[in-house]
């Protein structure tokens, strides 16, 4: 099971129901330092309007990930309750939180 930890992401292009440049919580799964970047995976978990996802994002503004390049991510379009459950535990729950732009 994985202790993921829940960041900040800024949308950059589109996604799902989100508009460009909103603040919305994900979860960081790994994170690689290279020299001054920092890169990283996050899941975006399932909620209403936005297909799960995989997405490798590098770090800005202070704590802020997002995406740099339009295909930088892997949707999943079957079968994320099951990968959920694997990944973070039969317990978990994720709730969307939005700041604005």
């Amino acid at each position: 099971m994985i202790q993921g930890t829940e960041v900040r992401y800024r949308v950059t292009g589109s996604f799902g129901v989100e508009d460009m440049g909103t603040i919305i919580n994900s979860i960081l799964i790994a994170k690689e330092e290279l020299g001054y970047i920092s890169k990283a995976l996050l899941y975006h978990p399932h909620v209403k309007g936005e297909c799960p996802s995989f997405e490798i994002c590098v770090l800005v503004d202070d704590e802020i990930w997002e995406s740099q390049e339009d295909d930088s991510y892997v949707n999943i379009d079957s079968g994320y309750k099951e990968l959920e459950k694997n990944l973070f535990g039969s317990k978990f729950k994720f709730r969307r939180k939005r700041e604005s732009k």
